[in-house]
């Protein structure tokens, strides 16, 4: 397992985790639904809007402040068959 620091825009600090990127690839691609005690963050749209400062320090931002305590987490950063559209995962455990 890659174990990366990473600090989000001043919310939290977690360990990346590999595993956990593998599962928000998953949760991306809809091949998994949710589940129950990790918490899982979603953000869409076209691929020229897309910012993921802005995705994090803004859209998650309130989210992320909730969640201090998890240690872990990875993220998925998918796009549609005609590139045009977006969707980034990330989960946190």
């Amino acid at each position: 397992m890659v174990r990366t620091f990473s600090y989000f825009s001043g919310f939290i600090a977690c360990w990346y985790d590999c595993k956990l990127e593998e599962l928000a690839r998953d949760l991306a691609k809809g091949e998994k639904d949710s589940i129950p005690g990790i918490e899982t963050f979603y953000s869409e749209g076209e691929r020229n809007t897309l910012n993921l400062r802005t995705i994090v320090s803004e859209e998650w931002k309130g989210h992320l402040q909730g969640i201090a305590n998890r240690q872990n987490f990875g993220c998925s950063l998918l796009f549609g068959k005609t590139r045009d559209r977006y969707k980034v995962v990330c989960v946190f455990v």
